[in-house]
């Protein structure tokens, strides 16, 4: 997920292009700072209980700060892919490497996919942060 600081407060980023990046906010007191209600198309269903999002444009020129943050599972000394953190109990991984899914016991879910539901204490949920550049 990229995020971005946009005068003092982050925000989550959904689209960047060129020079513009569209910020996304759940938090109604951002229409204060020109943040807009995000407005469903007509053909998506149940749209009264999607969130309500609050969007912007704004140039890269106008932000502190671009950084990625990817979540990642530690387990059994090694890096996989978190998939869902959603049970209070386990957690699924997943990894596209066939060797070490074989070796750990993960159930192929696609052709070149495998993952494994694994007890939360037997794995540590790790977050990576990545500076992105501001000048495109």
């Amino acid at each position: 997920m990229i995020y971005a600081n946009y005068k003092g407060k982050v925000y989550k980023v959904s689209e960047i292009s060129g020079q513009q990046v569209r910020l996304v906010s759940e938090d109604k007191n951002d229409t204060t700072n020109g943040f807009k209600l995000k407005e469903y198309p007509d053909y998506y269903l149940n749209k009264d209980i999607l969130p309500n999002l609050y969007v912007k444009e704004v140039s890269l020129s106008n932000l502190s700060e671009l950084f990625e943050i990817k979540a990642f599972v530690r387990y059994q000394c090694e890096n996989f892919e978190l998939i869902s953190n959603s049970d209070k109990q386990y957690l699924l991984i997943g990894t596209s490497d066939s060797k070490l899914a074989k070796k750990m016991g993960f159930t192929r879910t696609d052709k070149y996919y495998y993952e494994k539901k694994v007890l939360r204490v037997d794995a540590e949920l790790m977050e990576e942060r990545k500076n992105l550049p501001l000048i495109v």
